[in-house]
């Protein structure tokens, strides 16, 4: 009894209460089986059924307890006591009429509720798989319902699993097979991806020869998920050692080129899985295989998914410890002189892997490339440079590859460690993305290298600590980290006054004399020296675990660095917040921030002239730059030197230990910032240190620790009590909520909290205190700690105690909702707005129509005993409440009960009914539907009930001494048969529709008649019985009626589309309306668009956008096709289309950038459908209008293809290529179309080029769908689907086969011959443009940060190499071979010359640059893309420049 009362409250110790209960029914469990076994069945320990009932019912309305762990406590328990009724109970007829009914029970929940899983794997088991099944067939397909949801997955696979465990081949294919196909199949890509990894392997693995079945059901069809079901079979099978023979006359082997060539990115890992993954890691792919690895690896590292990445990783690392343990396995079979097998193929392959990762890392790859490219060579690094027999390699015994590698060495195969390795990595260092620079940084610490490059790396890492921008400052410390880790005696660099010997001694003085700079001309500091580079630095080398002088300070150093801390704190306080900060109970608020700041540039000699067009200066931003990241930097640090340093009262002199005073002083630096500062970078990182802090003096056994975290404590809310509270107008309290809840949070989870409780009283006593009725902005106590409050709810180190709170807090929240003051209004909304996912959970899915966000009522109650009478209560008292339309807190409170339901006739839930309906007549609408809601999901009536009693209140209107029957509560009583219809609580669609039609020709409320459409709507998608509705005449003013005019106009319209007069805006809408219903009504789409193009006044973007979408249908499209249609109409149609198109309107964009654009597509398939015609040279001749109008849409495309344009620009200027594509199919370009012609066909090849380098995914996937689709030669890839690398091939060989006329403005020419040819020799890698000073930000439109132009360069490049080497003719392009020859001189005089590791050739813009001009001197001298042939001397002289170049780029067969 004690066991279960604890389980029904919650505390601070539920997780214990439960796990009590589980080790009890356990213990139960044993000796009735113990009993009954050793007296023979002769006796047994007899256990009360409502004792049983009880502890199953504890266990049901915890089996979603959001504390962890709980929930696998009480499956356990559940386990139990059902198996305690099998030993204890001797009626077996009673003991399975029992389990029955529990089954029975279970069955009734929802599928879309969570407990029911667990349920039924502790059921399933004691009634038997055959048996369950027999009583319900319907349960494997409703059983995949769990695929819908992710937190349904895991607990349904387990019944999956025990259902399919003692199932044969037959069975399965019989109860599931079926199922698991169309799964695999399914629209709902989550349905299929969770089928994929979760019913998939158990299948295969439980079921033999399932794949046989699976693989002919998918073999026949050719649908991307198709491929993606049938790869992943196939790889299972490898991983679990099946046979693959299995697929009929399919070609393994080819079917895995197909898919790693494919556009999806999924398709394609999968497949590169297949050749990884092997059950036996001792062998290697074949040698067809090793060729497609290495394609792979080389053309598939700009793919933008984070999933494509990491499942690309762990199939890499598979493939490598297969290599690693088959190389060292062969080579000791080299020594003893056996059979080595493929050794060298192995090293071969290994060092290609190895360049082609290294050459992902040269200048100018997005962020993409480097990632993916830096992931994979860490684990190659980690499998052969840095072997360990943990972790994944812990099986791998024999597979130390040292001698190995030695042996690869020797013979100069996968040496990591080279100056030209060292040379690209290093410029990784400098990257924008801070992922990137970290990866990079592992990798360079295993490098030794030479004295010049520390030299050049040293100065670079001084110029960029002092630099303004932090990604600078990041990169300068993590510099300052790698000459730390590259040993003593360093060379010292002779322009600068630099001792490396000890690096954190360097950054401790450049931090005392940049300090003291500080003082004397803060702007100065801040645009050429700002300090927190500096600290970043120091905290890096002096505290990163992976540092050589880690911890390397004394007493005297950590005193002096703590001081500049605290110098350096009050200094940048000051510098933001002003004279305020000299008073403690101010708390200065951003205005004044901005004021301080503008004082300091104010000061400044150097800012007399500011620009009034930017809101805020550059100066202005560097100040506040300076300020906060210093502020940061210094918290972090104090943060880290307090959790990283062992912790001693009175350390020696020399001891590296953090003294009790120093880490005093540190908290004092902590408090500071959260208390004074507002900038929210400041407040987060120090909020990340005072969690530092807080958990090394809470888990530390020295007690005089202990004591400063409850003095933080209570300081904090000391100062809440001062006037200091209501000083400023702060956001969300700024940073106090993250100190509170960082300081509760680290105390250690193994022991009992003393601050949690502490803090919640407080905070619920200054939650109550008094507001000033005239301070109704400000801040106050109360608001403080209800954002607080706020802040612990939230937080998961805290969930198993906060529990216990949860009335407490919500009791508190709700009053506050009647404060005069709207900051305290307003932060109890917040409160209440975290507590909700702590109540009801957080919500599952979006537009849940299913009941996968709610949760049982009883649950509710059980683990937060007397909330749901609380709510309750709340919402009796508003109803008193006359002061306004409604009171604050109803709204919130039906919220959380809309999250609720009961399907049981409880004491509760018939509390829960009374309450919520005395709700059902509000004046509000939301409180209306709220209400409907949740009464939806508390009765147990029907929606037909509802109906009657609504036809019978409307008969009784007339009736005298009859209430009468309000607007508002027949608009509720509609909205309830809404809600039941919803949840299928109905008995006959038809007498239902039958009934609303009746309630629909009684009613003149248009709010109520859009809701009888909708339930007509409903039932209509049940059933195919066309139901009727009522329609009358009203003015359109009346509510709701355009609302319900919209709903009609869906099902039926009577507005005249032949003839349509039109007066108004509102009456032109209408004729769009109708027109747009069916495809049938072309004509008259278009005759009333030119109307409404003529008729300004009635004209606007909505309307023409809406017209233009019907005939970019694909109904109207399919109608003007050619192929289905008459051609002569289509093309008058499609004329007539077009001239409409050239309205004025459109020209100047006065409808609209996206309106515009949507013309852009129209025009594309207007003339496409003209180019498809039998006759098409007759419109597209010489002198046709036609042809002008294709270049001007051409160009158009091309301009807003552009990254500079709005992404719904660019995406439709990819759709207008799609629209072409049909022409490029079946139409010949090359001599067959004129010149100008042509010109619009090069424009489109070069807008497809632009958008396969957008930035974004979906845009790209539209160009590669553009690529795949065009026409290709004989010797290229002809599978259906292409990868984005094949795509661009395919635009690229395209456009020099069928464009040879044009061929000079195609992109890829223009790029790697022609603008290389034409640059002006003293102007190659010279910056002739006059200096700026050095901002935050660059300013401008246009930035792709996907785009790559080296390695498009590249794609190019092979492209027009490849495609000259297949026999195919010259292009004929004319070029000053002087000038070639001198741009090649120049740039290789400069790549001599330029040898630093920094150096201005090894930047994007000069490595873009030396790409370009070697692919034109490559492709000149050895291929015919000239028409004047180079002479001797110039051959012999562009021959040298090659080899020149091979010899000194940074990666010299990066052009080959």
């Amino acid at each position: 009894a004690s066991i279960k009362q604890l389980c029904r409250k919650s505390t601070s110790y539920d997780f214990q209460s439960f796990l009590l209960l589980k080790m009890w029914c356990c213990k139960l469990k044993e000796i009735c089986s113990k009993v009954t076994s050793d007296t023979e069945n002769k006796y047994t320990v007899e256990l009360p059924e409502d004792c049983v009932v009880e502890i199953i019912n504890i266990c049901r309305n915890n089996f979603e307890n959001a504390i962890k762990g709980v929930s696998e406590l009480c499956f356990e328990a559940f386990r139990n006591i059902l198996a305690v009724t099998y030993f204890g109970w001797t009626d077996e007829a009673f003991q399975q009429q029992f389990l029955n009914n529990i089954l029975d029970q279970t069955m009734s929940l929802k599928w879309s509720h969570k407990s029911k899983y667990p349920q039924l794997s502790a059921i399933i088991p004691l009634v038997g798989v055959t048996e369950v099944l027999a009583l319900y067939p319907s349960l494997p397909s409703n059983l995949s319902v769990s695929l819908t949801s992710p937190h349904l997955v895991h607990a349904g696979v387990e019944i999956y699993k025990l259902l399919i465990k003692v199932q044969n081949l037959s069975q399965w294919t019989d109860n599931f097979g079926n199922i698991l196909v169309s799964n695999l199949l399914h629209s709902k890509t989550g349905v299929r991806v969770s089928c994929l990894d979760q019913w998939l392997p158990a299948t295969l693995k439980q079921i033999s020869s399932s794949q046989t079945f699976i693989l002919d059901q998918l073999g026949s069809l050719k649908s991307e998920e198709a491929l993606v079901a049938t790869v992943t079979t196939l790889k299972i099978c490898k991983k679990l050692g099946i046979s693959q023979d299995i697929v009929g006359n399919v070609d393994h082997l080819e079917k895995l080129k197909e898919c790693l060539l494919h556009s999806s990115p999924d398709l394609r890992c999968t497949a590169f899985a297949v050749i990884c993954h092997a059950k036996k890691r001792g062998t290697v792919p074949s040698s067809s295989e090793l060729p497609l690895i290495l394609e792979f690896l080389a053309t598939n590292g700009s793919v933008g998914c984070t999933k494509f990445r990491q499942s690309v990783e762990s199939s890499f690392a598979a493939l490598l410890m297969r290599c690693r343990d088959y190389s060292a396995m062969m080579f000791r079979n080299k020594e003893k002189n056996k059979d080595s097998g493929e050794l060298e193929t192995i090293i071969q392959f290994l060092d290609d892997c190895l360049e082609t990762l290294i050459c992902n890392l040269l200048p100018g790859g997005n962020y993409q490339r480097k990632i993916y490219s830096l992931d994979l060579l860490l684990v190659f690094i980690s499998n052969f440079f840095c072997f360990s027999n943990q972790g994944a390699n812990k099986c791998s015994g024999n597979g130390d590859p040292q001698d190995f590698m030695n042996y690869a060495n020797e013979k100069n195969k996968i040496c990591l460690f080279t100056n030209t390795n060292f040379n690209v990595l290093i410029l990784n260092i400098d990257d924008h993305m801070s992922d990137v620079k970290a990866k990079t940084e592992v990798i360079l610490n295993f490098f030794d290298p030479s004295n010049g490059d520390i030299v050049a790396i040293s100065e670079k890492m001084h110029t960029l600590v002092n630099s303004a921008k932090e990604g600078n400052c990041e990169s300068g410390a993590l510099l300052a980290k790698l000459i730390c880790n590259w040993g003593k005696n360093r060379p010292q660099p002779e322009d600068l006054d630099i001792d490396l010997q000890s690096v954190c001694d360097y950054l401790l003085d450049l931090y005392k004399s940049t300090l003291k700079k500080f003082g004397e001309d803060f702007l100065l500091c801040a645009r050429s020296s700002p300090l927190y580079g500096i600290i970043t630095s120091l905290r890096k080398c002096l505290l990163d675990s992976n540092s050589a002088e880690k911890i390397s300070f004394n007493q005297e150093k950590l005193a002096d660095l703590i001081q500049l801390m605290e110098e350096t704190v009050n200094f940048m306080l000051k510098i933001l917040c002003g004279d305020m900060i000299e008073n403690e109970s101010a708390n200065p608020d951003f205005q004044e921030i901005a004021v301080a700041i503008n004082k300091i540039i104010a000061a400044s000699e150097d800012d007399e002239d500011l620009d009034d067009e930017i809101p805020i200066s550059e100066d202005h931003q560097l100040v506040l730059s300076a300020a906060w990241h210093s502020l940061k930097e210094c918290a972090l640090l104090a943060g880290n030197l307090v959790n990283l340093l062992p912790l001693e009262c009175t350390p020696s002199r020399e001891s590296n230990s953090m003294s009790l005073l120093n880490t005093e002083r540190c908290s004092k630096i902590l408090f500071s910032i959260l208390s004074s500062c507002r900038h929210k970078g400041a407040i987060e990182a120090t909020n990340l240190a005072c969690g530092l802090f807080a958990s090394s003096l809470l888990t530390s056994n020295i007690q005089p620790f202990h004591a400063i975290i409850s003095s933080m404590l209570g300081q904090v809310f000391q100062q809440l009590k001062t006037s200091w509270s209501n000083s400023s107008y702060t956001r969300r309290s700024a940073g106090l909520p993250g100190l509170i809840q960082k300081l509760i949070s680290s105390e250690p989870s193994n022991k009992a909290r003393t601050l949690l409780p502490i803090a919640v009283s407080e905070l619920i006593g200054l939650a109550r205190t008094e507001v000033k009725d005239d301070k109704e902005s400000e801040d106050s106590a109360a608001s403080h700690a209800l954002h607080i409050l706020r802040g612990i709810v939230q937080d998961a180190h805290v969930s198993r105690e906060i529990g216990q709170y949860i009335t407490r807090i919500a009791g508190v929240c709700l009053e506050t909702f009647q404060s005069s003051s709207w900051s305290v209004r307003n932060a109890g909304l917040q409160l209440f707005g975290s507590l909700s996912p702590r109540i009801v959970g957080q919500k599952k899915i979006r537009d849940d129509v299913e009941g996968y966000n709610n949760v049982n009522v009883e649950e509710v109650a059980a683990r937060f005993p007397g909330l749901v009478q609380l709510l309750l209560d709340k919402l009796e008292s508003s109803l008193e409440n006359k002061k306004c339309l409604l009171d604050p807190s109803i709204v919130p409170i039906l919220t959380i009960l809309a999250r609720m339901e009961s399907s049981s006739q409880s004491q509760l839930n018939i509390q829960v009914i009374r309450c919520v309906e005395k709700f059902s007549n509000s004046p509000v609408v939301q409180v209306r539907s709220l209400t409907a809601q949740i009464l939806g999901q508390f009765v147990q009536f029907l929606a037909e009930e509802v109906v009657a009693k609504i036809l019978r209140k409307v008969g009784d209107e007339d009736n005298v001494g009859i209430d009468f029957y309000y607007t508002n509560q027949r608009h509720f009583d509609v909205l309830l048969v809404l809600e039941l219809v919803k949840r299928y609580k109905l008995e006959s669609l038809s007498t239902l529709s039958t009934s609303m039609y009746e309630v629909d020709q009684l009613t003149h409320c248009y709010v109520i008649k859009a809701e009888i459409l909708l339930i007509q709507e409903f039932l209509k998608s049940k059933t195919s019985e066309a139901f009727p509705t009522h329609t009358i005449g009203t003015y359109v003013c009346e509510p709701g009626f355009h609302h319900w005019k919209q709903l009609q106009r869906q099902r039926d319209s009577s507005v005249d589309i032949e003839n349509p007069s039109v007066n108004s805006f509102e009456e032109a809408k209408d004729v769009v309306e109708a027109v747009i219903t069916s495809a049938d009504n072309v004509d008259h789409a278009l005759k009333f668009l030119q109307k409404l193009l003529d008729t300004p006044e009635h004209c606007n973007g909505l309307l023409v956008s809406k017209l233009i979408d019907f005939f970019l249908s694909d109904d109207v499209l399919e109608k003007l096709n050619p192929t289905f249609n008459n051609q002569l109409f289509n093309s008058e149609a499609a004329m007539d289309l077009l001239d409409a198109l050239d309205h004025d309107l459109f020209q100047s964009e006065q409808l609209g950038v996206a309106t515009s654009g949507k013309a852009m597509k129209l025009r594309a398939s207007c003339l496409n459908i003209m180019l498809m015609q039998e006759d098409w040279e007759w419109f597209f001749g010489d002198t046709s209008e036609y042809v002008s109008r294709l270049v001007e849409n051409s160009e158009q495309i091309l301009k807003y293809s552009a990254p500079e344009n709005i992404e719904t620009s660019r995406q439709l200027a990819g759709e207008s290529l799609l629209a072409y594509l049909p022409t490029f199919k079946q139409r010949t370009i090359k001599d067959k179309m004129t010149l100008v012609l042509q010109f619009g066909f090069v424009n489109f090849l070069n807008a497809s080029l632009v958008i396969l380098q957008d930035e974004d995914p979906d845009l790209r996937a539209i160009a590669v769908k553009f690529g795949s689709g065009l026409p290709r030669m004989d010797w290229t890839c002809q599978y259906p689907a292409l990868s984005k690398h094949l795509a661009t091939n395919m635009v690229v060989w395209f456009g020099l086969d069928q464009l040879a006329q044009v061929i000079e403005l195609f992109t890829p020419v223009v790029e790697t011959i022609i603008a290389p040819s034409h640059l002006p020799v003293d102007s190659i890698l010279t910056d002739q443009s006059p200096p700026v000073a050095a901002g935050l930000f660059k300013r401008g439109d246009g930035v792709n940060v996907y785009s790559e132009g080296g390695y498009t360069m590249l794609t190019y490049y092979s492209c027009i190499k490849q495609y000259l080497l297949h026999d195919n003719p010259g292009l004929g392009l004319v070029l000053n071979m002087d000038n070639v020859v001198l741009v090649g001189q120049r740039m290789n005089e400069i790549l001599e010359d330029e040898r630093m590791v920094f150096s201005k050739t090894r930047t994007v813009k000069g490595f873009n640059m030396i790409t370009s001009v070697q692919a034109m001197v490559n492709l000149v001298v050895k291929l015919d893309v000239t028409k004047t042939k180079p002479d001797e001397d110039q051959k012999e002289e562009m021959n040298r420049i090659c080899s020149s170049f091979t010899d000194h780029a940074l990666w010299p067969n990066f052009v080959r």
